[in-house]
């Protein structure tokens, strides 16, 4: 079965732009710097790895340039986070076969995608992974 990967976008970014999976990375970004060596260590196709940002309800291909964007003040609202996972749930749907989706982003995030993936039939880990052992829940799937 196709997997893909969804990863959060990373507040600590640099102020040029870069493709994706470098500008996202940095000193201050460790969680997104450990999915993406997690992703890397199993040889995860590169184009079935998308960053997901707010700014601009978007989603950002692993290779894809990305220019730099203004900080979000303030932790995304759960609205704005159920339009960017209606826009990854289209994504997905055009897929076919439908995809197993890996989830690395936070709760705001995760939780209308999962009620999404849940209607829709998109299948992801029924484990939740705590901060220390968030690798091995996808390794026991």
């Amino acid at each position: 079965m196709r997997r893909i990967s969804l990863i959060t976008e990373s507040s600590a970014r640099p102020g040029e732009a870069a493709p994706a999976y470098l500008f996202y990375q940095g000193k201050q970004s460790r969680w997104i710097n450990a999915v993406i060596e997690f992703m890397e260590s199993r040889d995860f196709p590169r184009e079935d790895i998308f960053f997901l940002s707010h700014y601009d309800q978007r989603i950002i291909g692993y290779e894809e340039v990305v220019q730099p964007y203004p900080m979000q003040k303030n932790h995304p609202r759960k609205s704005e986070a159920a339009g960017l996972a209606n826009k990854v749930l289209d994504l997905i749907l055009k897929m076919n076969p439908l995809p197993f989706v890996e989830i690395h982003t936070g709760r705001t995030l995760a939780d209308p995608l999962k009620q999404l993936f849940d209607i829709h039939g998109v299948s992801y880990p029924t484990l939740w992974r705590r901060r220390s052992s968030w690798n091995e829940a996808f390794l026991l799937r």
